[in-house]
């Protein structure tokens, strides 16, 4: 384990997504203890170990999040692929220390009402809308709407 100051911070870097691919946005986490907590690590640059992710920290495609400042949770809800926000909103949620130091929220484009990324259920957190291409194989979300309007099909 490598000692390090940095305590409730994400971690956003490239690593990979598919098999040699190296560009898709990979993450994780220190806890408010310093604890180090691999959230998604995959294709050619993917980091599953502390010292993996300390090799990128200061590379400059990689982020950092605060999330003890409120402004740098928001940032990170502006920044990330909206795929992405729901997948790390979803397992910050499920951590029980985590979740209730950390909640991710967005504002759903159907009522507009500020809401959790993530629900008590994986099921019940917010859901993607409408799909488009970025490049590649790759597609993302055209817009995010939460649990109540999605279950209304608005």
């Amino acid at each position: 384990m490598i000692a390090t100051k940095m305590k409730n911070v994400l971690v956003m870097y490239h690593g990979g997504g598919y098999d040699g691919c190296i560009w898709e946005y990979n993450y994780a986490y220190f806890d408010s203890e310093g604890n180090f907590h691999c959230i998604h690590a995959s294709g050619a640059m993917g980091r599953e170990t502390e010292e993996e992710v300390m090799d990128v920290i200061h590379d400059d495609d990689t982020d950092l999040y605060e999330f003890d400042d409120p402004e740098e949770v928001k940032r990170f809800g502006r920044e990330t692929p909206l795929s992405h926000l729901i997948g790390v909103g979803n397992w910050l949620a499920h951590d029980p220390e985590i979740s209730e130091k950390v909640m991710l929220t967005v504002i759903c484009e159907k009522c507009e009402c500020e809401v959790n990324v993530a629900g008590e259920e994986l099921e019940d957190g917010c859901h993607g809308i409408g799909s488009h291409g970025v490049g590649g194989i790759v597609s993302q979300y055209d817009g995010i709407i939460c649990q109540q309007c999605h279950d209304n099909g608005t």
